[in-house]
Order: C-alpha cells, then structure tokens, then sequence
C-alpha cells in the first residue's frame, strides 16, 4: 500500500481554483455595487465635477521655428547671468552676474551652519 493518502497522487483537490474563483466573483459583485453606488450618488447631485471655465481658452500658439526660440531663450538667460538687475526691488533682492559671485565666493567661503 501507498504512504499518499489522496486518489490522484501530483493532482489538487480543487480547492484552490474554487476558493480563486469564489473570491474572483465576489470582487466583480463589489465592483458592480460600488460603481453603481457612485453613479447614483452623482445622478442625485452629491458628488459634482469639477466646473471648467472655457471662456478664457484661446487657440494654441503652436511653435514656428524650435531652433530660433532656443537661440532666444539662450541669449536670454546669458543676459541675466551677465549683469546685475533686481530680483525683487522692494525686499533688496539683486542678482549679480555670475563671475563676480564666483569671485566672492572664492573670496568669502561658502556660509557655514
């Protein structure tokens, strides 16, 4: 006599695929119910979308030459890191270009804590 107590010795019994199937059902029921809940919940007004004002939109700028608006936005930022200007005016905020703070700093030190 065999030691294996099952009938098919290298088989499951099933109860895997039957407990895998039950909780596969149970999870589609609670889906149904909750996107059925949700969706009276809205009909009746308690749950509202997000209002989109549309007046203010205007047609997209689309891009006419990539490589010129490069050029300009580079050029752009070389200015403000080559000369002083303010930042914020009112708050004594100023920017400095950037071989000057990099003389200061060589000059002072970075801030310690």
């Amino acid at each position: 006599m065999s030691a294996n107590p099952t009938p098919h010795p290298g088989y499951e019994s099933g109860g895997f695929g039957r407990t895998l199937l039950l909780l596969l059902l149970l999870f589609v029921v609670a889906l149904v119910a909750l996107f059925a809940a949700l969706n009276g919940q809205f009909r009746a007004g308690h749950v509202t979308a997000f209002p989109v004002d549309t007046s203010g939109f205007k047609e997209p700028v689309l891009q006419i030459d990539p490589v010129a608006d490069l050029k300009a936005y580079k050029a752009q930022q070389d200015e403000l890191l080559h000369s002083y200007g303010w930042v914020n005016k009112d708050e004594g905020i100023a920017r400095i270009p950037i071989e000057r703070a990099i003389e200061l700093t060589a000059q002072q030190g970075l801030p310690h804590r």
